[in-house]
């Protein structure tokens, strides 16, 4: 795939990869990000991938298998059932 700015210093990019950059507060014209529609044009999946170096940095730390480490595990959302009432006599 060509650069997203090709030597004509135009971005490249279809109307949805602009508009899912624009709501995700990107500027394609200042990222490096690469081009996999014809001739390197920078569709939406593009823009939905990518991934910016900051947010990189900031990843959960994942253990030599790639399994999240212990500590980055959440809580399941949903509480276990009760099987049964409790009741409490005064």
């Amino acid at each position: 795939p060509a650069s997203p700015v090709p030597a004509g210093g135009r971005v490249v990019a279809s109307p949805l990869a602009w508009t899912i950059a624009k709501e995700k507060g990107l500027d394609l014209s200042t990222i490096a990000i690469t081009g996999t529609g014809p001739e390197g044009r920078i569709i939406a999946d593009d823009v939905k991938e990518y991934i910016p170096m900051e947010a990189t940095a900031a990843a959960p730390a994942v253990d030599a298998v790639g399994a999240p480490a212990a500590a980055a595990v959440a809580a399941p959302s949903i509480p276990a059932p009760i099987t049964h009432e409790h009741y409490t006599d005064y």
